[in-house]
């Protein structure tokens, strides 16, 4: 598929629209960069493989960025996680279905109180501890419970908007 940097821009406003916590909204908006077509090495598949991706945020503190691609994981996860300075699709884990996924599994979310500690009961259900917490801090209360009370049945999510 021909894409240009327009289609691909439209495609990121759209998946904008989407998002309803506007602290992840903002926090993506502060990194997105306009769009611009690069080629990676695809490494899943026959050698020598390469494929265009489209460059739509970059995080430079972390040396990360976010692309769009139809090949490769692409269409069922076009939203990709990679390295600025590899010239390679990376592993299958970081590409999404959808912008927001990737953001929220990107460096640049892990500042934003956008994540909670849930405790699973034994009925199945599960119960929230602690909310709007930074990643760090999510993680550092999850072992400070699981430290406490000897059990492996806390877990860090992302909170619902």
């Amino acid at each position: 598929m021909n894409r240009t940097s327009d289609d691909i821009r439209r495609l990121v406003d759209l998946e904008m629209e989407l998002i309803t916590d506007l602290v992840v909204q903002d926090a993506l908006k502060a990194i997105l960069v306009y769009p611009s077509c690069h080629i990676r090495n695809w490494d899943w598949g026959k050698p020598g493989e390469r494929y265009p991706c489209w460059m739509v945020a970059e995080h430079k503190e972390s040396g990360t960025g976010i692309v769009y691609s139809d090949f490769g994981f692409g269409p069922e996860r076009p939203w990709g996680l990679i390295f600025l300075s590899e010239p390679w699709f990376g592993l299958d884990s970081s590409w999404f279905p959808n912008l927001e996924e990737a953001f929220c599994d990107c460096h640049a979310s892990t500042p934003l109180p956008i994540w909670n500690v849930v405790k699973k009961n034994e009925d199945g259900s599960t119960t929230t501890i602690a909310t709007d917490l930074s990643l760090d801090e999510a993680y550092e209360k999850r072992d400070e419970l699981e430290s406490r009370f000897g059990k492996s049945i806390y877990s860090v999510k992302r909170r619902e908007k």
